[in-house]
Parts: C-alpha cells; structure tokens; sequence
C-alpha cells in the first residue's frame, strides 16, 4: 500500500453522532471483551460524525474536500481496491439512502441525516476545542449534539487488505453555531412524566417527622482530662509532658512525561487516481 497523508478543512456541517471530548472504551467486536493496549490499559477513542449539507454535486467525491479524501483512497490502494470494492470504507454515508446499516437502520430515518453527507471521524487522541474563528478554546461541555462545527483533519489509507479504506481522523474542532439539540434514545421531556395519579399518603414535599428524622444530632464535645489528685499527706508526681508525633514527610511525586505524536508526512506519488462519479 502506498501511504497517503492529506489535510482537509470541512465546510461548516452539524455535530449529529458521538461526543467532541468524551472518550469511547473500545472492545473486540468478536469477543466483546475490552481491547488493551501494549501497557495493558483499554484503549480509547473519540468518534463524531458530521452532517455536511449537499449541493448540487451529485457525488461527494466532487465536493472540494471530497476530491481529498477521494484521491487518498485511490493512491494508498494502487491495486484497484478503491474502484473495485463496494465495501471500501470512504467513512461518508449519503444522508438520503434507504438501505439499512448493520445496526438494520437506514440513514434517512436519522435525525440530521437527510440532505446530508456525513463524515465519521474517529481518532485515539484528545482533539483540540475552539471557538468559531480558532482564537479561543472552548470547553468540551459547549458542544452537544445539534450544534454546528468545522473540522480539521487528516486522510490516510488504513492499511488493510481485508477491509481497505481510509482513515479520517479530526485534530480540531471549532464550535461554528448553535442549533437545535438531538435527543437520542427517549426524551424525558415528552414521555408524559407527571400525568399520574397521586397514590394515598405521597406528598410533594418532605413530611415534617421525615426532615425530623433526618436531621443530624449534635456532635458530642470532648471532655477535658482531669490531672490524677495525690491522697492526703502524699508527694504530688509532677505530669510527665507528652512528646509530639513525628509527622511523615511528604514526597512530591515525580512529573508525568507526556510524549507527542506527530502524524506522517505525505509521500508524493506518481500515479493519478480516476476522476470522481458524476452522481
């Protein structure tokens, strides 16, 4: 496989799979056991998918960052796989289509889906947070499902010949807007919550015996000792002074090294890949 490495900047699109800054634990998808690492820790990841309007483009390969991401696919495979594979993984899925996943769910039933080209992007490292123009950072709890974003990522083949496709993997993620939020799974709001009849003896607030009850005693206070009285007639022994515990010394723990990873170059290759579909 020849390696490909490109940079891309996508369009403003709406935040509509996973989460910006909380991590996913990864398990084997045969064993459903945890997936470690070489240190024998779970290995962990941050995956988002990005709905990116369509226009009048007929295929996403003839978008400007679809050109990228399209020529990555065909160069890293130079035998064909690219053109050949109706699995290869591109990480797109077309917003509009009918056809079912593996999760027997098909994209235009998703909420932000339809009209759409949505990017799946996945990386094993956490990704840098801005504001709309990068000159400020955002805290990760500002973006939620619903919201707008632009992304800066890299596009490399995935080295496989089992499941060839390629990786997108984000580095930045700008909050570009705000929009309505996505709701997945159940929405407390209008599930009908309150609707039911009060049972006999329920109170909307706390009975009185209840916060009674609850309410913590005093704290005994300590008693003072009382020094030893010699009997009558007897020396007083003098009181022998208490000796103080030696505290432990603290040892400051040693600083965490961090390692930084920096991404491959690209590698210029000679051959050209095809032209992008029409539709």
């Amino acid at each position: 496989m020849a390696e490909q490495v490109v940079s891309i900047m996508t369009p403003v699109g709406r935040l509509v799979q996973g989460s910006v800054h909380e991590p996913n634990k990864e398990t084997d998808p045969i064993t459903k056991q945890p997936k470690l690492d070489a240190a024998g820790q779970q290995v962990i990841s941050y995956y988002i998918g990005v709905a990116i309007p369509k226009g009048n483009e007929g295929h996403w390969a003839n978008t400007e960052w679809g050109q990228k991401i399209w020529s990555v696919g065909h160069l890293s495979f130079p035998g064909g796989q690219a053109q050949s594979r109706p699995d290869f993984a591109w990480k797109i899925t077309d917003g509009d289509s009918n056809v079912p996943n593996q999760n027997n769910v098909a994209p235009n039933t998703r909420e932000g889906f339809p009209g759409h080209w949505v990017l799946s992007f996945k990386t094993s490292f956490a990704v840098q947070m801005t504001n709309a123009t990068g000159q400020q950072a955002v805290a990760g709890n500002e973006f939620y499902l619903g919201c707008y974003v632009q992304v800066l990522a890299t596009v490399k083949g995935n080295d496989s010949m089992q499941s060839p496709g390629v990786y997108l993997n984000h580095q930045i993620v700008a909050l570009s807007g705000h929009g309505e939020r996505i709701i997945i799974g159940p929405n407390a709001a209008t599930a009908g919550f309150g609707q039911a009849q009060a049972p006999q003896g329920m109170s909307a607030t706390p009975l009185a015996q209840n916060v009674a009850a609850n309410v913590p005693a005093p704290a005994q206070q300590p008693v003072a000792p009382t020094a030893p009285v010699a009997p009558i007639g007897q020396p007083v022994q003098p009181v022998q002074p208490v000796q103080p515990v030696a505290q432990p010394t603290m040892v400051a723990p040693a600083p965490v090294q961090e390692t930084v990873i920096s991404p491959s170059s690209p590698h210029p290759q000679v051959m050209t890949p095809p032209p992008p579909p029409t539709q």
